[in-house]
């Protein structure tokens, strides 16, 4: 590789181990994103799992479609001018990095239009 790749990975989000959540699980977590719960009060309804695995799993399982929550939260976020780099390092999102958290947020707009 060449040398301007060798410090990149640093930066990448840890990947965290699977968990064995079910069908109901993540259905559970969705009507809780829905509400307005926040990642740590779902990860406390599964102490056997990181947080981070669940988030990952999760967003696995939805194809990372932002919850409406979500999109609430990135909607204000924006308003109050921050970027979408800002708003995907925080890694409450499932992209990684400013333009793939653009492109989610801008293809669930689409899917639940369609609806």
């Amino acid at each position: 590789m060449p040398d301007h790749y060798h410090g990149t990975w640093s930066r990448r989000r840890p990947i965290h181990p699977h968990t064995q959540l079910s069908l109901d699980d993540y259905q559970t977590i969705r009507s809780l994103r829905d509400q307005a719960a926040s990642w740590s009060s779902i990860g406390s309804l599964f102490p056997q799992y990181q947080l981070g695995s669940i988030k990952q799993d999760f967003w696995r399982f939805t194809k990372c479609e932002l919850s409406a929550t979500d999109m609430h939260t990135i909607q204000n976020l924006r308003q109050k001018g921050e970027s979408w780099k800002a708003i995907a390092g925080t890694g409450d999102y499932p992209p990684s990095t400013g333009g793939g958290l653009q492109r989610a947020y801008d293809r669930t707009l689409r899917d639940k239009a369609e609806e």
